[in-house]
């Protein structure tokens, strides 16, 4: 993948900050297609002046006709194009195998690193019945249903192969159930069926078998809860209002919200495996947090309210970071379910359109002397693939491979 490079110089410091796109589209422009899904990668020009914070992600277009469901730990992105599940890893997008029965098209809810993932779709679109999917190897099998006529969807699969999702009869009064889905062709198993603590809402599951959900009965609050094999509980069940879950990694860590004072105020909790809870902070001037995803290094991401709802706040060893205007290109983002262990997070513009959202990666910047900067430009690992030196004064480019890519002048910078 190509290196972005962002750089703020002035005469006494040098910050260079370098990121990598998600595929070869061009962030703010429509992607490619299924079948051809990059283009030709274009530099976007980014002013940058002394008095603006340099942008912290860059938001990348996901491929054209592309509809994301979420994102999965290691950046791959279970979703759509058209009526077929597909999956998109790193810009290439998979389609996958068809099944006769759905009427209206299937959709790829999660996939492991193995490549198993995992959905469903519409049997009957007039009624809203569904049928929950395993799609692996090429091929399409039903999970089968423990209600009939029934709705079935299978949202979530770990790397050991265990599926977990919802199910319910067609029109009854009971919210969806939690519920286990088997490859083997065994009945699926529903949890918590006779007290109400396996109506479920959202499903997550962690590599130890762990599973968080939002408790949702039929009648009364949400429940942020948790479970293992049979053992169902929840987090806070004297709570006053709402609480839910919005994932769980694969050290058993869970994040979720929790409503606090008013119906439209949430605060983002995490818990440790140990049982421990601790509620994030708030940045200054936000007033409701609300977690969308958690990776494996125990960073969160989620939507954060002020003046509006469009706020996007990041967590990472003890720190909140308002990360609202530190996207480039700025624009007012819904974000989708996950956070993979890069960082990288989905959200969609007000038209629509589907975006990965990334983190700038660092351009290493040494051996200030003289008015000369030498800049390092790292792989993710090993010794530094190119370096170059700069001098501080007339404005000059910097060139990484053959093209003017960084134009240097004393407090203000042009990217890219």
């Amino acid at each position: 993948m190509r290196p972005r490079y962002v750089a703020f110089l002035s005469v006494l410091t040098a910050v260079v900050v370098a990121g990598c796109s998600h595929s070869s589209l061009i962030p703010g422009s429509p992607g490619g297609t299924a079948g051809n899904p990059a283009t030709a990668y274009q530099r976007t020009p980014l002013m940058q002046s002394a008095n603006v914070a340099a942008p912290a992600y860059y938001a990348v277009a996901l491929p054209n006709g592309f509809v994301p469901f979420a994102i999965m730990k290691d950046g791959q992105i279970p979703g759509a194009v058209g009526n077929q599940a597909a999956i998109d890893n790193n810009g290439i997008v998979t389609l996958l195998a068809s099944d006769p029965n759905c009427v209206s098209g299937t959709t790829a809810a999660a996939v492991n690193t193995l490549g198993q993932a995992v959905g469903f779709c519409f049997k009957n679109a007039r009624r809203g019945e569904r049928i929950a999917l395993d799609f692996a190897n090429g091929t399409v099998r039903e999970l089968g249903d423990r209600f009939r006529p029934g709705i079935a969807e299978a949202l979530t699969i770990n790397d050991a192969g265990e599926i977990y999702g919802t199910s319910t009869c067609l029109n009854c009064s009971a919210a969806p159930f939690l519920t286990e889905f088997f490859t083997n062709g065994q009945r699926p198993r529903v949890l918590g069926e006779s007290n109400s603590t396996g109506n479920a809402e959202n499903v997550f599951l962690s590599n130890t078998g762990h599973f968080a959900y939002t408790n949702f009965p039929f009648a009364g609050p949400e429940f942020a809860a948790i479970g293992y094999g049979w053992g169902l509980s929840r987090l806070f069940p004297n709570q006053v209002g709402n609480s839910g879950v919005s994932g769980i990694n694969d050290h058993d860590t869970t994040v979720g919200w929790k409503s606090a004072g008013s119906f439209n105020h949430f605060q983002t909790f995490i818990r440790s495996p140990g049982g421990g809870i601790t509620f994030l902070p708030s940045p200054l001037g936000i007033t409701s947090m609300t977690p969308t995803g958690i990776n494996n290094a125990g960073q969160v991401v989620g939507q954060s309210c002020s003046a509006r709802c469009d706020g996007i706040f990041f967590y990472s060893s003890g720190d909140v970071v308002d990360l609202t205007w530190r996207i480039s290109p700025r624009n007012s983002y819904t974000l989708l379910g996950g956070l993979s262990d890069s960082g990288d997070f989905i959200g969609q513009d007000p038209q629509g359109n589907s975006y990965l959202i990334e983190p700038v990666k660092p351009l290493f910047v040494a051996n200030y002397f003289a008015n000369t900067v030498t800049a390092y430009v790292p792989p993710y690992t090993g010794s530094p693939i190119s370096t170059t030196s700069f001098y501080i004064g007339n404005p000059q480019g910097l060139a990484f491979d053959g093209k003017r890519d960084l134009f240097v002048s004393n407090g203000v910078n042009s990217d890219i």
